[in-house]
């Protein structure tokens, strides 16, 4: 049996929520919800989320949230990121 997210856990989800963010259940790092990329709010199902093993943050254009994922530590490339990019407001 996978293991469910911790009361701390969904609290820090719903908190995320309140904040404007678009929260995702995911079991196994798979969103439970269909349509997921074109939501623009959270899901609200509470048997969705007590199932849940994880969760998500909807990110890209329509959420206004971007996500930078290095692989390896290199701040260089960091670095040469920013100077071209900015920092993310």
């Amino acid at each position: 049996m996978a293991r469910r997210l911790t009361p701390q856990q969904l609290d820090l989800a719903y908190d995320l929520k309140e904040r404007g963010l678009v929260m995702l259940p995911l079991k196994y790092k798979a969103p439970m919800v269909s349509g997921w990329q074109r939501l623009e709010t959270s899901c609200d199902d509470s048997e969705v989320w007590e199932r849940a093993t994880g969760f998500g943050i909807q990110t890209g254009k329509n959420s206004g949230v971007t996500v930078i994922d290095v692989d390896k530590p290199d701040r260089e490339l960091f670095d040469k990121f920013v100077a071209y990019h900015g920092l993310p407001p």
